[in-house]
């Protein structure tokens, strides 16, 4: 009977039942959101969650507006977890909102997300606690002037199931408010030193939701131009310029595929690069290689499993490529990181690379893939090969 109680008074999709660790996860990333709104804890400056943002959002996004408030939230709140990290000098650190959201999509689809406001950081632990007790148990450090725990020592006493989420405090604000953000470790031992290795790992989860989505990519790279990328986005959102059935998959879409790869990516503006071949109308078999290397050098998962993986297979005179093959890869590629994703992610990333993979045509094959047989336009290659040129002056000027 406690239990049914309990699960009842859980905050914000409290309606359903939260029996995998996924979910719960995705609540207590929820919650911390809602906990930050301006009527709330005002942790920082977004209104997504709130009533003024639900009368907004039923207006803009009218569809699913539920799912478009649990996205702006989530963005506010991983840019000021992002802030405060910095700060204290670490950078591409997993927060919990980072571990969390590739369960909230699943989580939010068809659901109310707007809850009471969370007045004071009393009401915030009394929800939390419902979440996962075992918050409640800890004895927390002082923070530095960062505002950093370092956990070292309590975890050093602690042992830590594997795959169990473990509700971690990463970062506290001044006496008298609650915690800015939680920390979800997957097995690990959440300290500074560990955030810090983590910190250096390249890959991100983006790959699971959809591959090379070239068709999309040319069609936003047709319409990008100099002007603001902000205004450009909610233009692009409003106006619903890829068709999709929601104004959501298009932001979505923005913000995972297009902004990572071709506005902010390890080539800087590179949707340059291949507005000049759209602009000239080349066939696609000249485009698609461009593109191509346009991605692989922006998703770093990418890059090395055709550079590491398939180029292996290839030198063995092995063709054949699998699911479970990627599996084990990226697997064995987050060790060393200290890094692991639950299993669902971890097949939703390996499929969508080797969707990727076969939608650029190094693999071909829709349920079998084998390595393709790989003609590079003379066009393509002299193109790629002047922008690295270009690239390498603009590093050394």
């Amino acid at each position: 009977m406690e239990s049914d109680c309990a699960t009842n008074d859980l905050p914000m999709f409290g309606q359903q039942a939260t029996t995998s660790e996924d979910q719960r996860l995705a609540l207590i990333a929820l919650l911390v959101a809602r906990a930050g709104q301006k009527d709330s804890l005002a942790w920082w400056d977004d209104e997504s969650l709130t009533d003024a943002g639900r009368f907004a959002l039923t207006k803009i996004f009218p569809r699913n507006p539920g799912r478009a408030a649990v996205r702006l939230a989530f963005e506010s709140a991983k840019g000021r977890h992002a802030g405060v990290l910095v700060a204290a000098g670490i950078t591409h650190a997993t927060t919990l909102l980072d571990l969390a959201e590739p369960f909230i999509e699943e989580l939010s689809s068809g659901s109310n997300p707007w809850s009471a406001s969370v007045a004071t950081p009393e009401e915030f632990r009394r929800q939390l606690l419902l979440l996962a007790p075992d918050a409640g148990t800890r004895t927390l450090p002082t923070p530095d002037l960062a505002g950093l725990l370092d956990l070292t020592a309590c975890d050093a006493q602690t042992e830590v199931q594997k795959n169990n989420h473990t509700c971690r405090w990463l970062s506290a604000r001044a006496e008298g408010e609650a915690c800015v953000s939680l920390y979800t470790g997957v097995g690990n031992y959440c300290d500074i030193e560990a955030m810090k290795q983590e910190a250096s790992c390249p890959y991100t989860t983006r790959l699971q939701k959809g591959g090379a989505l070239l068709a999309d990519m040319r069609i936003l790279v047709r319409a990008w131009h100099n002007g603001s990328a902000d205004a450009q986005r909610s233009h692009g959102i409003l106006t619903n310029v890829l068709g999709k059935q929601s104004r959501a998959r298009v932001a979505d879409t923005y913000q995972r595929t297009f902004l990572p790869r071709f506005v902010h990516g390890a080539v800087p503006q590179a949707w340059r690069i291949a507005r000049a071949l759209e602009d000239r109308s080349l066939p696609v078999e000249v485009l698609r290689p461009v593109y191509y290397w346009i991605t692989a050098r922006s998703e770093s998962l990418l890059y090395d499993f055709a550079t590491d993986f398939l180029y292996t297979r290839v030198l063995r005179g092995e063709c054949c490529v699998t699911i479970s093959d990627a599996v084990r890869w990226i697997g064995e590629r987050l060790a060393p990181f200290r890094r692991a994703w639950s299993p669902t992610v971890t097949l939703k990333v390996a499929r969508g690379l080797l969707a990727a993979l076969r939608d650029f045509g190094v693999l071909e094959g829709r349920t079998k893939k084998q390595i393709a047989p790989v003609h590079l336009p003379a066009e393509a290659f002299a193109y790629i090969a002047f922008a690295v040129h270009l690239e390498g002056l603009r590093r050394s000027a």
